[in-house]
């Protein structure tokens, strides 16, 4: 790492990280993923993309010893350098196994719903092992589930596993971003929502105007319903 990038890390991390044990994990992990990188010499990601790489980690409340776990696992199946999000996916999987709970994978989830297809009939409740899985089965319904053909099974297992990935990334994504505000602190969560009550405002009182008077077209308005 050139001297250059050295200042480079400090002062993005000095922006980005505003405390100073989150720093020193978020230049741990940077550590870590140099030291794997050499296991990928055809690599084209620099050190400013392990950075944020490390960023984002620290961000998400991941720790460098997980990342190390995540790497030393991916190392030994992965052809390429992982992106951020398989390393992610990696540190979920050892959670997952040190603590027995968390998201299924998805051939975990439908075998879960196999079993409960198999101890329950159709007009009895099932008790599934996660609330995803239970969502993702609500969208196709139970119904359908216990009563599909054997012929039928591809296809509602491949629509089980549409609807399952959706409703896991929404949960991943709601996650993320709940932890992102907390990072954030109270002044940047009360600057969102003041912004959202703003546009809601200015949204009820055009809808309540004469637009032709506004010069404001019906196409502005959905454009600025769209940016809520």
């Amino acid at each position: 790492m050139t001297e250059q990038t050295k200042q480079e890390l400090a002062r993005f991390m000095q922006e980005s990280l505003n405390k100073n044990q989150m720093r020193d994990e978020a230049k741990a992990i940077v550590d870590t993923l140099i030291i794997f990188k050499n296991l990928y010499p055809a690599s084209k990601i620099d050190d400013n993309g392990l950075l944020l790489y490390a960023v984002a980690l620290v961000r998400d409340n991941y720790s460098n010893t997980e990342v190390k776990l995540a790497m030393e696992s991916l190392s030994k199946t992965s052809k390429f350098f992982p992106s951020l999000s398989e390393i992610i996916e990696a540190i979920e999987k050892l959670e997952r196994a040190a603590t027995g709970d968390g998201i299924l994978d998805f051939d975990e989830a439908w075998a879960d719903v196999y079993k409960e297809i198999k101890r329950c009939s159709v007009y009895s409740t099932p008790q599934f092992a996660t609330p995803e899985i239970a969502a993702a089965v609500k969208r196709i319904g139970w119904d359908t589930l216990c009563n599909m053909q054997s012929d039928a099974v591809s296809t509602v297992r491949a629509q089980f596993k549409k609807f399952y990935e959706i409703t896991v990334y929404r949960k991943k994504e709601r996650d993320s971003t709940t932890w992102l505000l907390h990072q954030a602190g109270n002044d940047a969560v009360r600057l969102i929502a003041e912004r959202v009550a703003a546009k809601k405002s200015m949204i009820a009182r055009l809808e309540k105007m004469n637009l032709k008077d506004l010069n404001i077209s019906e196409e502005d308005v959905m454009l600025i319903n769209a940016h809520q």
